[in-house]
C-alpha cells in the first residue's frame, strides 16, 4: 500500500472526539465513566507522588455515597497535617477539632458498610429496566430511614388486616393445615403463607 492511499485511509477516521461535560443520563453509562475517571484521578496522584515526592490524599464519593480514597504515604499521615498545632492570636482560643486520623478512621468505617450496599446494587439484575419488584420483597438494608418507617407501617397494616381476615375465617372453618402454636397463628402446609416465625407471624 502506498503511503497517499495510508495517509486517505487514515483521514476518514474521526479521530479523538471532545467529550460533553454534562451529567450522563444513562445509569450504566454514568456507572461505567465514574469507575473509569476515579481511576484515572488515582493514578494521577499516585504518579505525581512518585514523580514530585509530594504527599496526596485523594477522596471520592459516588453518586450512591460510596467512599473511595486513596493517599501516599497514607491518608490518616496526610489529613493528620491539618490538624492545627497553635492557638490564634487575640480573642478566647479556639475549640479543637476532631483530629484528621478519626476523620480518617470515620470515612473507611463508612466505606465498609456502604461496600456491601454497593455490592448488592451492582449485582443486581432486573428483567425489564425500571420494573420493580414488589414491595414485600425488597431487601430492607437497602432502604433509608423513611424507606424503612413506610415499610414498617405497611407491614403493620397487613398484619392488622391478615388478623382481621384470619379472625373471621376462624368462625366460619377450620383448615385442615391451620395451626395454632402459642398464640401465632400460622399455616404451615400453605407454601403460599409465611411460616409463624416471620415478620408477618399474626400473633397478638
Amino acid at each position: 500500500m502506498s503511503e497517499e492511499k495510508m495517509f486517505q485511509k487514515k483521514k476518514e477516521t474521526r479521530g479523538r472526539q471532545k467529550i460533553e461535560i454534562k451529567m450522563i443520563q444513562n445509569h450504566a453509562s454514568r456507572q461505567v465513566t465514574f469507575s473509569k475517571r476515579r481511576a484515572g484521578i488515582f493514578k494521577k496522584a499516585a504518579e505525581l507522588s512518585v514523580l514530585c515526592g509530594a504527599q496526596v490524599a485523594v477522596i471520592v464519593f459516588s453518586p450512591k455515597g460510596k467512599v473511595f480514597t486513596f493517599g501516599d504515604p497514607s491518608m490518616e499521615s496526610v489529613l493528620r497535617r491539618f490538624q492545627p498545632t497553635a492557638e490564634p492570636l487575640g480573642g478566647p482560643p479556639a475549640l479543637p477539632s476532631p483530629p484528621p486520623y478519626t476523620v480518617a478512621r470515620e470515612i473507611s468505617a463508612l466505606e465498609e458498610e456502604r461496600k456491601r450496599l454497593q455490592e448488592m446494587e451492582e449485582t443486581r439484575k432486573w428483567t425489564w429496566e425500571g420494573i420493580d419488584v414488589f414491595w414485600w420483597n425488597r431487601d430492607i438494608d437497602e432502604m433509608g430511614r423513611e424507606e424503612l418507617m413506610d415499610y414498617k407501617a405497611a407491614l403493620e397494616a397487613l398484619k392488622a388486616n391478615a388478623i382481621m381476615k384470619a379472625r373471621g375465617n376462624m368462625g366460619v372453618r377450620r383448615p385442615d393445615n391451620f395451626e395454632d402454636c402459642g398464640g401465632n397463628i400460622g399455616f404451615s402446609h400453605d407454601p403460599w403463607l409465611l411460616p409463624s416465625t416471620s415478620v408477618f407471624s399474626l400473633a397478638n
